[in-house]
């Protein structure tokens, strides 16, 4: 069995390369899309509540990392299913793990940029004061794995990339107005809203970005418990053909 760094390297290459064609295109949607979602509430509501702007400016990250995470990556891993270059990758000489992590490593290189830079940019439209923090960081990293690998299982779990398109699209709206609309309703659909990953992300996105702890290392603990699941959920649903695996597969890159 290769050494697991080096098959890492070499999948990372690999989904790298896959990606080249809609790396310019995501970056520039994951900036500029919660930048006008965002901005564009701030101006229609023109409100002066600070808890309010800075949910708008921490969601803008969110925001960010919800159009990578079901714009882009189901339709993206549903081509490479569809051209068989998942096929080829679970055929190599490599575990589970490093392939799980290369295809992650991809999905946050593609989403973390700009869920980190949207709320500074936005902060300075709307004129709040903000300082970059490691709680930034840490919610940053843990939004974007917990979103970016459920768009990843949407890509595997898919049997076309177009199918793998439709359903990311229709799970980010339910994604981003469960918290928007299921608060105003009334029963057991009100409490509905509270579990759903993006109001636990939007709570804990505009806490770091207003520097208050309050309920964030709970939003934090939780954040993380999603992360592992979805991570644990891509690991179960990359296809994996069973048999001997003890070829040497170590390429030079």
């Amino acid at each position: 069995m290769t050494d697991s760094w080096r098959a890492y390297r070499a999948l990372v290459a690999i989904w790298f390369a896959e990606a080249r064609p809609i790396l310019l295109g995501s970056l520039i949607l994951s900036f500029m899309l919660p930048i006008v979602v965002t901005g564009g509430l701030h101006l229609l509501t023109n409100a002066a509540n600070p808890a309010r702007t800075a949910l708008l400016v921490g969601g803008s990250g969110v925001l960010a990392t919800l159009s990578v995470a079901f714009l882009t990556l189901p339709a993206f891993v549903g081509r490479a299913r569809e051209r068989g270059i998942i096929a080829y990758i679970a055929a190599l000489p490599v575990t589970r793990v490093p392939c799980v992590a290369a295809l992650t490593t991809i999905a946050v290189l593609l989403a973390l940029p700009a869920t980190l830079l949207d709320p500074i940019v936005l902060a300075r439209i709307v004129a709040m004061p903000i300082t970059f923090t490691p709680w930034m960081i840490i919610v940053a990293t843990l939004v974007v794995l917990a979103f970016c690998s459920v768009g990843l299982v949407v890509g595997l779990v898919a049997q076309t990339e177009h199918t793998a398109m439709i359903a990311g699209i229709v799970l980010s709206f339910v994604l981003v107005a469960g918290p928007l609309f299921l608060p105003t309703l009334r029963g057991p659909l009100r409490w509905l809203g509270l579990f759903l990953p993006t109001g636990v992300a939007g709570d804990a996105a505009a806490a770091a970005v207003r520097h208050q702890m309050g309920s964030l290392p709970l939003d934090i603990v939780v954040l993380a418990i999603y992360a592992m699941i979805a991570f644990g959920l891509v690991d179960r649903a990359l296809p994996w053909h069973p048999g001997d695996r003890r070829t040497f597969f170590a390429p030079r890159i």
